[in-house]
């Protein structure tokens, strides 16, 4: 990606996300496959998982069933800081409380 393509990634992605609070997820259609949603000012944005990811909190375990409660306990919290990885295209979205969602964006 050169650098004008990654400055307006990180545009796009600032403008959607910064200031919003995680609303939920859909499981999609395979076993890797997640659509979370967000919400700020009646406007919905969208992500849709179809690789690992990982919450990073105060107790990390690699563990899905757990994974998937730590991102529900993000429910409604406001998302404060948007990044995407400078040589793959991982994205990481920190939330107001420290949290961290990474998604990995290179297989």
């Amino acid at each position: 990606m050169s650098t004008t393509e990654y400055e307006k990634a990180t545009s796009i992605l600032h403008h959607l996300f910064i200031a919003s609070s995680f609303v939920g997820i859909d499981f999609g259609s395979g076993p890797n496959h997640h659509l979370l949603y967000f919400s700020r000012q009646g406007l919905e944005s969208w992500i849709s998982i179809e690789g690992p990811w990982h919450v990073h909190a105060t107790q990390n375990t690699f563990d899905e069933g757990e994974q998937l409660e730590q991102l529900m306990r993000l429910r409604r919290e406001r998302i404060h800081h948007v990044r995407l990885g400078d040589e793959h295209p991982h994205l990481e979205i920190q939330f107001e409380s420290g949290s961290l969602l990474f998604i990995n964006g290179y297989q």
